[in-house]
């Protein structure tokens, strides 16, 4: 596990860990503060509970696990304009600044809203579902990021 400086990128502080747990984030954010080092922002993957470790530190997803995440929703090979074109806009994430991929997104949601929002009926139950839920759970997880 590594701790940067994103303006210098220098190395703060690596430690080699079997696997990342929210007590190794805490001991290393603690660290670097012993070392009156100002955290700024956490960059990470999001994992459970690492928000609440950190009140008063912005914590971020960072690009490549947000990136993974929309894969996951999508797949590689979404098979509706919708999932192509969000796809598209979530691989920009790492060459664009916030306003502009917020702006895309937006864009996207307007043209697709009803697309997004059809539901279906179940016709044992009567009881109706989102449609393309995979598609409205990659958006909304891009949009709780913004």
């Amino acid at each position: 596990m590594a701790l940067f400086d994103a303006r210098t990128k220098q190395t703060l502080s690596v430690d080699e860990v079997e696997y990342e747990t929210n007590v190794l984030y805490l001991k290393a954010v603690n660290k670097l503060k012993e070392k009156v080092i100002k955290i700024q922002s956490v960059t990470c993957d999001l994992r459970k509970g690492l928000v609440d470790l950190f009140p008063n530190i912005p914590v971020q997803l960072c690009h490549f696990h947000q990136i993974k995440n929309i894969k996951k929703y999508l797949t590689n090979n979404p098979k509706t304009a919708a999932g192509i074109e969000l796809k598209s806009i979530t691989l920009t994430l790492t060459t664009t600044n916030k306003k502009d991929f917020e702006s895309k997104l937006n864009q996207w949601y307007i043209k697709y809203k009803s697309f997004l929002n059809e539901r279906t009926i179940n016709p044992e139950t009567r009881k109706s579902h989102y449609t393309h839920k995979r598609l409205r759970s990659a958006f909304f997880s891009l949009k709780l990021m913004m």
